[in-house]
């Protein structure tokens, strides 16, 4: 669930995109280009008609040169500012524009996403060692992730085997 959506593609032929978000039902970003400031571009992003008084939309805009990250909390008018640091990154602003991803969560659940991932895939990394994460074989907390990541995810339900040793 870490991985965000793609959410569109603003630009100076695509100035405009909107759609609907986890959070807010009415989302839109506006890309303002300036030929007299060429090395920087503003994203005008409105967040209308909030689901819950609580919740938000963590975005990632980017392009080749440039990544941002941005939680929006509050229903409005926001405005983003990236600077192009090259020469490069300005003619990829101006030509292509930047893309926006939505996460399917907030920044604290996708934290706790990715540390759940990295628990089902790190462990038993040693020959020896007795420690969880350098132990020979596969520790009991990524084993049990593992399940509960097949039975939530994939609904599939493994049960234990009466053979052990092969």
């Amino acid at each position: 669930m870490f991985l965000p959506a793609f959410t569109g593609n603003i630009s100076e032929k695509n100035k405009k995109i909107t759609f609907d978000g986890n959070c807010f039902e009415e989302t839109t970003f506006e890309f303002v280009y300036d030929d007299a400031r060429p090395s920087e571009v503003k994203v005008i992003a409105t967040m209308e008609k909030p689901r819950t008084s609580t919740c938000s939309d963590f975005y990632l805009f980017g392009n080749t040169e440039i990544q941002h990250a941005e939680n929006f909390f509050f229903h409005g008018k926001h405005t983003l500012t990236f600077k192009a640091p090259t020469e490069d990154a300005i003619i990829d602003l101006k030509t292509l524009g930047l893309e926006t991803y939505l996460f399917c969560e907030d920044l604290q659940d996708e934290l706790l996403s990715v540390y759940t991932s990295l628990k089902a895939f790190i462990g038993g990394l040693g020959m020896h060692g007795k420690t969880a994460l350098f132990e020979p074989k596969v520790p009991a907390y990524m084993e049990a992730v593992n399940l509960k990541f097949m039975k939530e995810a994939l609904n599939i339900e493994l049960g234990e085997r009466s053979v052990q040793k092969v």
